[in-house]
């Protein structure tokens, strides 16, 4: 995960082995708070934390508003597109220069 300073949130695919997605960007959402005048807000992302057991991230932006977000669903839908088998990476990128 990474952030702006526009408040977005960046998703990207970080694997060990071989993934489809790997070093891409997955999704961006954007932080949405809402200001003291009622309005939605987007305030630069200063603070993420995240705990693998709940698979639920915290943010915290530049006015002090402490988002949560449950990200079972994306790494669920991440996982799904794992191959069942694992696959050497230096194989893989011959094979695909080949294509």
């Amino acid at each position: 995960m990474s952030a702006d300073l526009e408040g977005w949130i960046h998703f990207w695919c970080v694997s060990s082995t071989y993934h489809p997605k790997k070093g891409q960007k997955i999704v961006s959402v954007q932080d949405q708070s809402h200001s003291e005048v009622g309005k939605k807000a987007f305030f630069p992302i200063r603070a993420i934390g995240y705990d693998p057991v709940t698979q639920v991230m915290w943010t915290g932006d530049e006015m002090g508003y402490i988002n949560k977000w449950d990200l079972s669903f994306l790494i669920a839908k991440v996982e799904a597109m794992r191959p069942l088998e694992e696959v050497d990476e230096a194989d893989m990128a011959f094979k695909q220069k080949l294509m």
